[in-house]
């Protein structure tokens, strides 16, 4: 009985590693497992199909955690019936790519009603964005946009009740079927679902994401043209990330991953390599002096296939400067913004090195009797 209290307690703690918003009464963020690839052609009938059964899968293995759903157009909040949650299909994205809408989205939650919906980030969950038409005469061509498909897990999940093996398998197996540009897998944030919660809380886990750098903030857009920018570059690099052909041989092919050394397994999947740094996720803790030299080896390496610092706004469109005791959000300008947000970008770029990393927000003195106000 005492293992069966200690595996509890470990769940416990495990799956409500939950994030701060400062300013709001609610969790920026949840950390969690996840994988999250970006693909090409969802435009096409036979990566549409693929993409269902990705999501099936989905599904059947988090099995009674998937309590609620967003589909249709427009989106509507569907609960369980019979304790199912209703799969997307084809024909779902087909009826909107016929209406010539850009984009099409599912969603599935382990929130079992609205109130949850509206609080907590879900300890599961899967986010599904297809790009489908072209938005505007200027916009990229179909082949050649970016959609999403991430996947979220309690950590408990795998880490538990199943294996890290298992985690692996499972994404080598969705890489087989959507053939990803690019991605990760490793710990990751599970994020607001609802949208107004999540336009208030996106980019609040700034802090968290250089104390811990071993952590992933996948890219959830919110308009097509966000996208754009991954169409030769990667959001991030995880323990294991993910690199078509293409990417990889921009930094030197197979000949510079396999220089990396056998610490790093790498393995093939139908269209690029998955990169494995070490035998299991790690999140590190700066304050703690774990900068995780396996991940921060891979990232170097990959550095020229990120983004410039100026299109980072995946991480965060604003960086709050709040009160460290009251977590009250302070007045700002536009020009301190912009250049909070280029110092936590660029601290990020470098959140696996000892040194040149400053942790936002850059906290002000509000005087103790600020201080003791209440929010």
């Amino acid at each position: 009985m005492s293992m069966e209290r200690d595996k509890d307690h470990l769940r416990e703690g495990l799956d409500n590693f939950l994030l701060v918003a400062p300013g709001r009464k609610i969790a920026s963020g949840r950390v969690a497992l996840a994988c999250t690839l970006y693909f090409r052609n969802a435009h096409l009938p036979e990566v549409q199909e693929a993409v269902c059964e990705c999501a099936k899968e989905y599904i059947a293995l988090i099995d009674q955690e998937a309590k609620s759903s967003i589909s249709g157009s427009p989106a509507r909040f569907h609960l369980a019936m019979n304790g199912k949650v209703s799969p997307p299909s084809v024909s779902t994205f087909r009826k909107a790519q016929e209406k010539g809408r850009p984009t099409a989205t599912y969603r599935v939650f382990s929130h079992a009603s609205g109130e949850e919906f509206d609080s907590l980030p879900p300890k599961f969950s899967l986010y599904i964005y297809m790009q489908l038409n072209k938005k505007h005469f200027y916009s990229l061509p179909m082949e050649r946009v970016t959609s999403v498909f991430s996947a979220v897990f309690a950590p408990s999940f795998f880490l538990l009740d199943r294996s890290i093996e298992d985690f692996s398998s499972l994404v080598h197996k969705w890489c087989d079927a959507l053939h990803p540009h690019s991605g990760v897998a490793g710990w990751g944030i599970s994020q607001q679902c609802q949208d107004t919660n999540f336009m208030f809380t996106h980019g609040m886990c700034v802090r968290e994401l250089l104390q811990y750098p071993g952590l992933d903030y996948p890219a959830h857009p919110i308009f097509p043209t966000e996208m754009d920018k991954f169409e030769n570059n990667i959001a991030s690099i995880n323990w294991q990330t993910i690199l078509c052909d293409q990417l990889a041989e921009r930094i030197g092919g197979e000949a510079s991953l396999r220089a990396l050394g056998e610490d790093y397994p790498l393995t093939r999947y139908d269209g690029g390599y998955i990169i494995q740094a070490g035998p299991k996720p790690e999140l590190g803790d700066r304050d703690e002096g774990d900068f995780l030299p396996q991940y921060g080896k891979v990232h170097d390496l990959l550095r020229p296939l990120y983004p410039p610092l100026e299109e980072m706004t995946y991480l965060a469109n604003t960086i709050p400067d709040y009160n460290p005791q009251t977590y009250k959000i302070n007045d700002y300008t536009m020009s301190e913004d912009k250049r909070r947000r280029h110092d936590f970008c660029e601290s990020w770029m470098n959140r696996y090195s000892p040194d040149n990393v400053i942790i936002p927000p850059l906290f002000r003195d509000l005087g103790s009797e600020e201080g003791d106000e209440e929010e």
